[in-house]
């Protein structure tokens, strides 16, 4: 316990005085303590309030968070769920695109195939239509024909007459051709005849009264026909008979 002195210091005593710590006496430190205990409890209840405060906005900004995390997956989830399906499809169309390629090359290998046989055909027919067209075609003499064998006949002077052997539309007109050949060769018309042979007669012959005559005329007509010995005659002959049959 502390104790008490008194003394008298210029005239005043200092009896009952108290000791003073940094200047301020034990009163005024405990007033100093309560104001700051107060101090102390404001801070701290402000500090409870902003934990609190602090504590329940990240509370709400994590809720906030998972709520959009949550609608981000549910979000993405249905993306997913859609891009499956949607190469589920594609996969499917795929294939279906497959089969109808398939089917469709198929399709196109079996035209081909028709197409070749049919182009076969085609050249079959055109084919058998030309050698149709040369049986039924006349036997003509062609310009360069009538004014080369006229030239060859003139140098050679062989002089002869027709004879057709029956009334043949054709038979007469290769008839007439070579009366142009003798024209051409003589200046004039030469003697066409039209005979009745015992059967029927096709192609050409020559006949005459010897064989050097014969000859020399076959040797001009035979470049483009194939003659025949039409035997002997008193006059040299060209024989027309109708048009041979082809193979």
């Amino acid at each position: 316990m502390e104790q008490t002195t008194s003394a008298t210091v210029d005239g005043t005593s200092t009896e009952n005085t108290p000791p003073l710590f940094w200047g301020r006496t034990g009163d005024e430190w405990d007033s100093s303590l309560i104001l700051s205990l107060i101090a102390v409890a404001i801070v701290a209840t402000f500090v409870v309030i902003a934990t609190v405060g602090s504590i329940n906005a990240h509370k709400r900004e994590s809720a906030e968070a998972e709520l959009k995390l949550a609608k981000f997956k549910s979000s993405m989830d249905l993306q997913v769920s859609a891009a499956n399906d949607s190469a589920a499809r594609g996969v499917a169309d795929g294939e279906a695109a497959k089969a109808q390629a398939a089917e469709a090359n198929a399709t196109a290998a079996t035209a081909n195939e028709r197409a070749a046989k049919l182009e076969n055909e085609a050249a079959q027919a055109k084919l058998e239509l030309q050698h149709l067209r040369l049986q039924m075609a006349w036997r003509r003499l062609t310009e360069e024909q009538i004014q080369r064998m006229a030239q060859l006949i003139k140098a050679g002077g062989n002089n002869f007459e027709i004879l057709k052997m029956n009334s043949d539309p054709e038979v007469g007109q290769l008839a007439e051709d070579f009366g142009v050949v003798f024209k051409l060769a003589f200046g004039t018309t030469p003697n066409i005849i039209t005979g009745l042979g015992g059967g029927p007669f096709t192609g050409i012959a020559i006949s005459g009264p010897d064989a050097p005559s014969k000859l020399a005329l076959l040797q001009i007509f035979g470049k483009d026909f194939e003659i025949a010995d039409g035997g002997i005659t008193p006059k040299l002959t060209l024989i027309i008979g109708g048009k041979p049959p082809m193979k």
